[in-house]
């Protein structure tokens, strides 16, 4: 594998000043990662993240907004927005929940269904182009240390994780970036 790149390098020595440089550093790299990932698939008419939620839906069969965005890592009103484009591109459809009429579930489309059969080839290229040289310890050591940044980033921001991406009812504590507590409803 090669050495680290000379911009990580000077990340890395000035990290002991405001941590600043390898905030920085970091958001980059995923931007331009993302920029990446998304040229790949521009020519099939979506986005990375289109991409990857549409072949989860084919996936699932239907799936509930809710569901997709834990499995994509997006809050809900992205996800409805992100869904909102593949109901426009007519890849996908909502239709009524089977237990809870409420709610829906997002359906593919017989177009959507062709697509995703190109889009998960092409995902699974992607990921063997991107992981290409990196071996499975490094693998695993970054997603350790991502899943680390994200608890981390939740606590910072006083926002508790909820396991399966639904929203806990009732009340929480809310800890603040200056360390005050209140309580706040939660939930629906």
């Amino acid at each position: 594998m090669d050495e680290p790149s000379a911009d990580w390098n000077a990340s890395v020595t000035n990290r002991k000043g405001s941590g600043e440089p390898l905030l920085s550093w970091l958001f980059q790299k995923c931007a331009r990662l993302q920029v990446a990932l998304d040229r790949r698939v521009l020519d099939l008419g979506l986005t990375f993240q289109e991409a990857n939620a549409l072949v989860r839906c084919v996936e699932a069969g239907e799936i509930e907004p809710g569901r997709l965005a834990m499995h994509l890592g997006r809050d809900r009103g992205r996800i409805t927005r992100l869904i909102d484009r593949l109901v426009t591109g007519k890849l996908v459809r909502r239709g009524p929940h089977p237990r809870d009429r409420r709610h829906s579930v997002i359906i593919p489309s017989e177009k959507g269904k062709r697509l995703a059969q190109q889009l998960a080839a092409l995902l699974a290229e992607l990921e063997n182009e991107l992981f290409r040289g990196v071996l499975d310890n490094d693998v695993r050591w970054m997603a350790r240390t991502v899943s680390q940044l994200q608890e981390n980033a939740a606590r910072i921001a006083g926002a508790p994780e909820h396991p399966a991406g639904r929203k806990r009812r009732g009340t929480a504590k809310l800890v603040s970036a200056a360390g005050k507590t209140r309580k706040a409803r939660v939930g629906r």
